[in-house]
Order: C-alpha cells, then structure tokens, then sequence
C-alpha cells in the first residue's frame, strides 16, 4: 500500500515539473518575441520568475542527488590499528591456525 502511495506522488511531483519546464518554455518563446523599454512588464516579471522556480528546482535536485550519492557510498571499516585490512578473516584477527 505504501508503494502505491510513493508512486502516485512520484507521478504528480514528475508531472508537476513537467508543467513548469514546459510553462518555462513557453515563457521563452514569449519573451524572446516582445520588446518592452523597462524590466517591469508582466512578461518579463513571468519571466523571471519562471527562471528563479527552475533555478531552485535545480539546486534541490542536485543538493538530493549529492546527499543520496553519499548515502550509498560503500562503508569501509574504520580499523585504526591496520588501515589495509578490510575483512575479519581468521588470519586478520591473529588467530592461530596449526593446532
């Protein structure tokens, strides 16, 4: 049941930017066609504001991907005495064998 939760709101969040990647595109389109004297019409505002949105949206993704790639990182074991060994074999641990 959780997983059916997660996937649907993977989807929104999925289809939520796709919207705004599209809405930004439009915006260019739109932006690059029109020519105004100040930064103040709504156009360009839009603009704006639309490249703000997707430069944090940007910097979430990328600040998620970092922690989630340091998250998976491979532990090694922190053994201070011998750095080189990295397993808990008999022969590592000193235990004699010829018994």
């Amino acid at each position: 049941m959780r997983s059916r939760s997660l996937k649907q709101t993977a989807m929104i969040l999925c289809a939520v930017f796709v919207l705004a990647v599209f809405f930004s595109i439009g915006l260019q389109v739109v932006h690059a066609g029109h020519h105004c004297a100040d930064r103040r019409c709504p156009i360009c505002v839009a603009y704006s504001g639309a490249q703000f949105v997707m430069r944090i949206l940007g910097l979430v993704a990328v600040a998620q991907a970092l922690r989630l790639t340091s998250r998976l990182a491979p532990m090694v074991p922190d053994v201070p005495c011998c750095p080189h060994l990295l397993s808990a074999s008999p022969v590592a641990l000193r235990n004699r064998l010829n018994d």
